[in-house]
């Protein structure tokens, strides 16, 4: 696979678990730390469930990225092992020409 590629993916997911972890920092910071007689319980709540819903799809969006990676190093592996087995097939196909020619000329002698 190529490695650039392969490094992309691997930013794209650190990059997504890292906004999630802040995400979720900042949720369980507002529901416990912020103590303000002027922030209504109901507000801050849904602050919180707003911040730890983006956590989450962030959290996903990691898991996808390492999901394509995995598809994407597969593919490769598919393409190449594709490679190797037609070359192996004409390998085997030009020893049999060579056989069945070398049986011929044998035959006529």
């Amino acid at each position: 696979m190529n490695t650039q590629k392969g490094a992309i993916w691997a930013t794209c997911s650190a990059i997504s678990f890292l906004v999630s972890a802040i995400g979720l920092w900042l949720g369980l910071d507002i529901m416990v730390n912020i103590i303000n007689e002027e922030l209504d319980p109901i507000i801050k709540g849904a602050s919180s469930t707003d911040l730890f819903i983006l956590a989450t799809m962030f959290a996903l969006l990691g898991i996808g990225f390492i999901v394509i990676y995995y598809l994407s190093a597969m593919k490769d592996t598919q393409e190449t092992l594709r490679s190797a087995c037609q070359s192996i097939e004409v390998g085997v196909y030009s020893l049999q020409e060579a056989s069945q020619d070398s049986t011929a000329s044998n035959k006529s002698k």
